[in-house]
């Protein structure tokens, strides 16, 4: 099995929406995907950055299946979920507008000023960590790799794009170009997806 889930287009795009929209409200002060290593890595770098620590209750967070571990929740690769942090008093808001989008949305926890991320599972301390201990730049290695530069370099170098004559036909050189996968159009991948799934037919304020 692949490491990573497969993503869903539709719940992605409405996520999308939903933050987009959530900006506009102004009661969002930081916000970050929980992709690559779950919530461990999200809190830990937004408090890292904001120089603050985090509580977080586990057993908040919306999950898919029951019965998770403890450290299954925090290294979990979930996609389609955004970490939100907001202004104290106007969860509501951004409640709303998640609710909007037809999106689980829940408070899981609150920003502290002891630089800690305190993770509880049922009200009980699971793990807690200076969030400066998990990010680059802070406490987390950093490895100083060998490395050496692959012999065909040596041959692209070589290649000088001022030898090369203009052709007769630009026409049919364009041509051929645009049929090439990575400069055709994608209209056909996206066109696949249906833009006005959960719109209920209704005009979205």
């Amino acid at each position: 099995m692949p490491a990573v889930q497969v993503g869903d287009p539709f719940q992605e795009k409405k996520l999308l929406e939903a933050c987009l929209e959530v900006i506009l409200t102004g009661a969002v002060v930081g916000m970050q995907d929980m992709g690559a290593a779950g919530i461990i890595c999200s809190t830990a770098e937004m408090s890292a950055k904001g120089e603050v620590g985090m509580r977080i209750d586990l057993d908040k967070v919306p999950t898919r299946q029951k019965n998770m571990k403890t450290w299954e929740l925090l290294l979990s690769e979930s996609q389609e979920r955004m970490l939100l942090v907001a202004e104290k008093g106007r969860e509501d808001e951004v409640a709303k507008v998640f609710e909007k989008w037809d999106l689980p949305c829940s408070v899981i926890g609150e920003v502290t000023d002891d630089g800690l991320l305190n993770f509880f599972m049922d009200g009980e301390l699971e793990a807690s960590i200076p969030a400066q201990e998990l990010v680059l730049g802070g406490g987390a290695p950093q490895y100083d790799r060998e490395y050496k530069e692959p012999t065909y370099f040596e041959e692209i170098n070589k290649f000088n794009p001022d030898t090369i004559k203009i052709p007769e036909d630009l026409k049919a050189i364009a041509g051929k170009l645009i049929q090439l996968p990575s400069i055709a159009s994608k209209r056909w991948i996206y066109h696949q997806y249906d833009s006005m799934v959960g719109t209920n037919n209704t005009t979205q304020v």
